[in-house]
């Protein structure tokens, strides 16, 4: 961990757009409460919808350089907080273990949303159960890069989702990823604007076509994403057909714990979310 150098605070104004990472946590520590970053705003604008008063100090994260791109290499990927859904979409390479992430970027919302959405309002966005980029991360064993007055670090996705509840103010500055062989899918319901169940995979064969490691992540199905670890371990060994893959989630979903909210009961996430684990094999294996 890396310690941050001493700052001054600047004057906190009703909206503030710092030039830095460190300036920008010096105005959240010194406005205490009553302080929100802001990256696209797509989620904390809205908060009177949903009974929350915008707050009334916003740190506006837009100008701040090292938050910003997409950088795909051979071997590893990293994609900074305030890069877009629509970015991210228009910049991930047709490759199969990105197929998870492209699909979650591009499909998410819609068109006037994704220009404006974040990967880090995505990430950091606590109520909002149906954000596609957060269980399409976890199939991919992403690390979340984040900013403290302590210093930095990467988290992996089980302790960032731990972090992102508690009361410590922080930044997301990345999120950071290795390239495999691995192959990757996303499927959610419905199609367009915010699903009610979301199931990301990403898994690699093994010479005899069975699943040799997979990751399958639930999103919008319980009150946070996770990973299904229960399913993955049943799945090891097996083939990836996809009406085999319906049926052991149908097995298993009694295990859940799914939401009843306004956009659906409970009992209708967990009634469909077999067969969105069928569709997230079938493009698997229709990818080859």
């Amino acid at each position: 961990m890396t310690q941050s150098p001493a700052i001054t605070t600047p004057a906190i104004a009703p909206l503030t757009s710092p030039g830095t990472v460190e300036e920008a946590l010096a105005l959240l520590h010194a406005g205490g409460a009553g302080t929100r970053a802001i990256a696209g705003a797509t989620w904390i604008m809205r908060g009177p919808t949903r009974g929350e008063p915008v707050p009334a100090r916003l740190v506006a994260l837009n100008r701040i350089a090292e938050l910003q791109g997409v950088e795909i290499g051979a071997q590893r990927a990293r994609i900074g907080a305030m890069a877009s859904h629509d970015l991210m979409a228009r910049s991930l390479p047709d490759a199969p273990d990105l197929h998870a992430l492209a699909r979650a970027a591009g499909a998410s919302a819609n068109p006037g949303i994704r220009r404006l959405a974040t990967l880090g309002g995505n990430l950091c966005a606590t109520g909002f159960v149906a954000a596609d980029l957060v269980p399409a991360l976890m199939c991919l064993d992403a690390r979340i890069g984040i900013a403290t007055a302590e210093g930095r670090r990467d988290l992996d996705m089980a302790e960032f989702m731990a972090l992102r509840r508690g009361t410590t103010p922080f930044l997301v500055t990345h999120a950071t990823f290795a390239r495999s062989a691995r192959r990757s899918a996303h499927a959610r319901t419905p199609a367009r604007d915010y699903p009610v169940a979301i199931a990301s995979l990403a898994l690699t064969l093994d010479t005899g076509g069975r699943i040799a490691t997979i990751r399958l992540a639930l999103g919008a199905v319980e009150a946070d994403a996770r990973r299904w670890t229960a399913f993955e371990a049943r799945a090891v060994g097996k083939s990836p057909d996809p009406a085999a893959m319906a049926a052991l989630a149908r097995d298993l979903a009694g295990g859940l714990a799914p939401v009843t909210a306004l956009d659906a009961p409970g009992w209708y996430r967990a009634q469909i979310l077999p067969a969105l684990v069928g569709r997230a094999f079938g493009q698997i294996v229709q990818e080859g």
